[in-house]
């Protein structure tokens, strides 16, 4: 973007317009622009931290010195720890905060991702706290006035939360082949009790051949409802075997949206 631009943005509809004349509505927010980036203050319990503006990046996260900075008492109830990632970057967790505010709105028990310490890039200077993701901020219609360093915050009154939002088996894979795809995280139970390891290789799931499907859907057929079943067929050292299953909440069970 560039400095004089302004932008008005909402998750619910998808649409993005550049605008000429800012209407301030909403909470204002200044932005402290450094180089091309915007950071934002995002308070985390008592703690304040700048994190950069990524209306793209899908859930917020944080640096492992910025989660260094919180007390105890702010930091994770709950964690789901080895998370990976598909850019080959280091392992993460998944953390429920207790608080997470941005501009007059608070979140309470809200998943964010917490990165590992990197060799290089934004996340391995020790300054950089991490990213305000389109998790938080789709609950906005976000206005972007960049020639004045501020953004305004208004609720977005057609947002609905996703209520099977983490509720899954407690795997991660990715696309190994044309026919199937590999687990490279077990995160926590049900999936370690019923026989899941890194390394396996999914073939199908609820009928489903994970040849015809893309990676969304596949993930789409291993979350909903707590309590859904799920039969998975795998395959380890050329044996084949079919576990079944039941979906739970992974982390923040206690959701309750806004404080």
């Amino acid at each position: 973007m560039i400095e004089t631009t302004a932008v008005w943005l909402t998750y619910s509809t998808g649409i993005a317009e550049v605008i000429d004349d800012v209407e301030k509505k909403g909470f204002r927010v200044a932005l402290d622009k450094v180089r091309k980036g915007c950071f934002v203050p995002v308070s985390i319990g008592t703690t304040t931290l700048e994190m950069l503006l990524d209306s793209s990046t899908y859930m917020t996260v944080m640096s492992s010195s910025g989660w260094q900075l919180l007390p105890l008492s702010s930091k994770a109830n709950r964690t789901i720890e080895g998370i990976q990632s598909s850019g080959g970057f280091a392992a993460a967790l998944i953390a429920c905060i207790p608080s997470i505010q941005v501009g007059d709105t608070a979140l309470r028990n809200h998943p964010i991702r917490v990165i590992a310490p990197l060799p290089s890039g934004s996340f391995a200077d020790a300054s950089f706290a991490g990213i305000l993701g389109g998790d938080i901020l789709e609950r906005f219609e976000l206005t972007l006035d960049l020639n004045h360093s501020a953004m305004y915050l208004k609720d977005d009154y057609a947002f609905r939360a996703d209520p099977y939002e983490l509720v899954t088996i407690g795997i991660q894979f990715f696309k190994s082949g044309a026919d199937a795809f590999s687990v490279v995280t077990v995160e926590r139970l049900p999936c370690r009790t019923s026989g899941v390891i890194v390394g396996d290789r999914i073939i199908s799931v609820n009928g489903h051949a994970y040849a015809d499907l893309e990676e969304k859907e596949c993930s789409r057929q291993l979350y909903g409802a707590t309590g859904t079943p799920v039969a998975i067929d795998f395959e380890r050292l050329s044996e084949k075997a079919t576990l079944r299953m039941e979906t739970r909440q992974l982390v923040c069970e206690c959701r309750a949206g806004r404080l």
